[in-house]
């Protein structure tokens, strides 16, 4: 009897729990900020991974296409004076779009028709997946699979019955060591390989035969001069002989090759004595000291180059024609090919920088990571409001109330720690990308997916605080007032 006149315990709502939480924090500032840091350092981490990532990934499209467009002309001497090897015929035809004109005109000069070309280009795309996955194996492994072979010379080892018996039996002993398709994949390859090396052959001797035809028409002029006349009569002489170049593309070529030209007639000044030690008087360097690098940052600047102009007239050596204004254009065109060149070498030129495979592990470890420090933040908070907790639950406080109260808290946190978080490793990421590219970065912001980023950021922060928190919120709910007390 005397239990039924006790009255139920009432619960707070929702909203009522959130205010507490809000006042708890303003009360415990000192301490939420210690945790708010954890947030913003774990979310920072994971945002300056993505930063770098989605930079790197975009610039290396931006590169490989001003690459391309900025070395035209570089690309066409080299395309009229060298054949290539079968290996790297075999590589461009895997590797280029079928739209493209080297493809098409590989294709007139190897004499293949459109089926013959299609499955030729199928066929090199398998080879040269296999040429990879041979050389990126250890070396002894190699050796015990097809002994010294490399390269293509791989595909002729194999194309013997017995070696190619051999290498099964072996493969099939290393356990560590697994093709990229199956080896029925790679016996079928092997069985086509004489067919694929003829039509490659063939690409290569028919494209020879134009280059010598064209070489001979050349005498001694350089393909440089003759490419700086591509919109004339030069461009129909290749066109004669099986080299497809639009018009489009002919002007730039021309327009490339002209300040070719016209740089390689400035740079021949350093061969004067005169000139070079005039020069090296202005800089105030030793003679030996004066290169092209030298010269051209001497001549970035419109002053400097009307100083070298003017220099030269005084020898009788200035070229006919030539201007400030050109020095200054070919100089810019240096500078670009410069920002570029280094780019490439840091391994953005022609790929994703980083894959997408390890792109995704990067970020799984950095969540890992946020996770982590955010629980060993909010167990720290319990352990710290043990005396909090033991008070609220003598006041009639709910398993519930405590748990969420917590869960709140951190949601709140992470959404502070989050956005705080973001801006930061947005901004180390992006700082550290525009120190190391520099100039190349100039165009190449995904602004986009940079700001996809941060947002996802702002909802990772609280999700992972509230998801981390669940343990924690867990053992704070289920502890005992007595069991606080006399921890604490």
């Amino acid at each position: 009897m005397a239990a039924s006149g006790i009255r139920r315990q009432s619960s707070l709502s929702v909203t009522r729990t959130f205010r507490l939480t809000l006042k708890s924090l303003r009360q415990r500032l000192s301490r939420s900020l210690v945790t708010l840091m954890i947030i913003s350092v774990a979310v920072a981490f994971l945002m300056n991974t993505v930063t770098e990532s989605l930079i790197k990934g975009r610039l290396a499209e931006v590169t490989a296409r001003r690459t391309t467009h900025a070395r035209l002309a570089r690309t066409w001497m080299v395309r009229l004076t060298t054949a290539g090897t079968d290996t790297e015929i075999l590589r461009h035809i895997a590797s280029a779009d079928p739209a493209d004109s080297w493809v098409a005109e590989s294709q007139a000069m190897g004499e293949l028709d459109d089926p013959s070309m299609e499955q030729y280009r199928e066929r090199a795309v398998v080879a040269v997946r296999f040429l990879d996955w041979f050389a990126g194996i250890d070396s002894g492994q190699r050796r015990r699979l097809v002994q010294s072979a490399e390269d293509i010379a791989v595909f002729d080892w194999l194309d013997r019955e017995e070696n190619w018996n051999r290498f099964v039996r072996r493969l099939g002993a290393m356990r560590s060591t697994r093709p990229p398709m199956a080896v029925d994949r790679l016996g079928l390859l092997v069985e086509q390989w004489p067919q694929i090396k003829r039509k490659t052959q063939s690409i290569r001797v028919g494209r020879e035969r134009a280059i010598s035809i064209l070489s001979d028409s050349l005498g001694d002029r350089r393909p440089v001069h003759a490419l700086a006349e591509v919109q004339e009569d030069f461009g129909d002489k290749i066109r004669e002989l099986g080299f497809l170049i639009d018009a489009s593309t002919a002007a730039h070529v021309a327009a490339q090759a002209r300040v070719l030209v016209r740089m390689d007639r400035v740079e021949q000044m350093l061969n004067t004595p005169s000139v070079r030690r005039a020069v090296a008087a202005h800089t105030d360097r030793l003679p030996q000291e004066i290169d092209h690098g030298v010269l051209w940052r001497l001549l970035s600047d419109r002053g400097q180059a009307g100083w070298f102009l003017s220099m030269l007239h005084d020898r009788g050596l200035a070229p006919a024609g030539l201007d400030a204004g050109q020095i200054l254009e070919i100089s810019a065109a240096r500078r670009e090919e410069a920002v570029l060149t280094n780019a490439a070498q840091a391994g953005l030129w022609g790929g994703q920088a980083i894959p997408n495979r390890r792109m995704g592990w990067l970020v799984g470890v950095s969540m890992i990571v946020c996770g982590v420090g955010i629980a060993n933040a909010m167990l720290m908070s319990v352990t710290q409001r043990l005396r909090e907790i033991a008070t609220l639950k003598c006041l009639g406080a709910l398993d519930a109330f405590v748990g969420l109260m917590f869960i709140f808290e951190a949601c709140l946190l992470g959404i502070v720690g989050g956005f705080a978080g973001a801006l930061l490793g947005l901004t180390i990421g992006a700082g550290r990308m525009a120190v190391q590219f520099r100039g190349a970065i100039l165009g190449a912001w995904p602004w986009g997916e940079l700001l996809a980023a941060v947002l996802a950021a702002l909802v990772i922060g609280p999700l992972l605080a509230g998801v981390a928190t669940i343990f924690p919120a867990l053992k704070a709910a289920r502890m005992s007032p007595v069991e606080a007390v006399r921890i604490e």
